[in-house]
């Protein structure tokens, strides 16, 4: 009885994390693990000031894309990034969102 719970209670949610994680490395998205969403990037992004509040950002291209809902922050407006490439360079990771639009733009 013990083991049936144990399995329960650690084996499977660990089992589906793994899974979630080797989905977003196969398609090519690894550096949304390592996103924080600290924000860092939203302030250093001309857009996010000129769009409005329902401009994604960087930081909702990231979280789109950790979700695997690039489409849906495509459709609001994120693709009117221009790959300035500011959002980089404030990430204290170093990390790219716009590159995880190109995926989308090549498709």
């Amino acid at each position: 009885m013990a083991e049936a719970f144990y399995a329960a209670c650690i084996l499977f949610p660990m089992a589906v994390l793994g899974w979630l994680v080797v989905r977003l490395v196969l398609r090519g998205s690894s550096q949304v693990l390592l996103c924080m969403e600290c924000e860092q990037c939203m302030g250093r992004c001309p857009l996010v000031t000129r769009k409005g509040p329902d401009f994604p950002g960087p930081r909702g291209i990231m979280v789109a894309a950790k979700a695997g809902r690039l489409q849906k922050a495509a459709e609001g407006g994120a693709l009117a990034c221009t790959n300035c490439g500011l959002c980089e360079k404030a990430c204290p990771r170093g990390l790219a969102p716009y590159q995880e639009l190109e995926v989308l733009r090549r498709k």
